[in-house]
């Protein structure tokens, strides 16, 4: 009897004993979230790049698709227009603009209202482009004539942005 109730007793201890090791083992795992406060501020990234306005832009009201590549090529399609095509240079000029020059083309400035819409001032012609977000400056090709580049299709709205890996 004296065995039995000190095996008892012993088991007892022992489970009381684990069971206690238990519930404190997992309230340290599961602890509450703690807030941290930092005093550093987020600022968003608003500095426009040469790459902003590298693609192809459209205007299917004015019949014009203005393509610019990552190799600094320029093609210039509009109808009833001889098609320009070559090298040209852009610089930044602060505020969302900046400077298109090509030998054929001439002078323009480009003001980027925001990602995908873009003002072209030529001369006394304005022009407003949208940016055809499927065409990629660095991987597509830019149609060989205006008949191609002009299609009613090729000028429709552009397509849903697609992610870039």
């Amino acid at each position: 009897m004296r065995n039995l109730r000190g095996m008892l007793g012993l088991t007892l201890l022992l489970t009381l004993g684990l069971a206690g090791c238990q519930s404190t083992a997992s309230k340290s795992f599961h602890a509450a979230p703690k807030a941290v406060q930092t005093t550093t501020k987020v600022n968003a990234v608003n500095k426009v790049q040469t790459n902003d306005y590298l693609g192809r832009w459209v205007s299917p009201s004015d019949q014009v698709a203005l393509y610019l590549t990552s190799k600094k090529q320029l093609a210039f399609f509009q109808a009833n227009h001889p098609t320009i095509k070559g090298g040209f240079t852009l610089k930044l000029a602060g505020n969302n603009q900046a400077n298109l020059t090509q030998l054929k083309f001439g002078s323009a400035n480009l003001n980027l209202t925001n990602a995908t819409s873009m003002i072209l001032k030529r001369g006394n012609t304005t022009i407003q482009l949208t940016k055809d977000s499927g065409w990629s400056p660095q991987h597509n090709v830019i149609p060989t004539d205006s008949k191609t580049a002009l299609q009613t299709t090729a000028l429709a709205a552009p397509a849903a942005l697609k992610p870039e890996y």
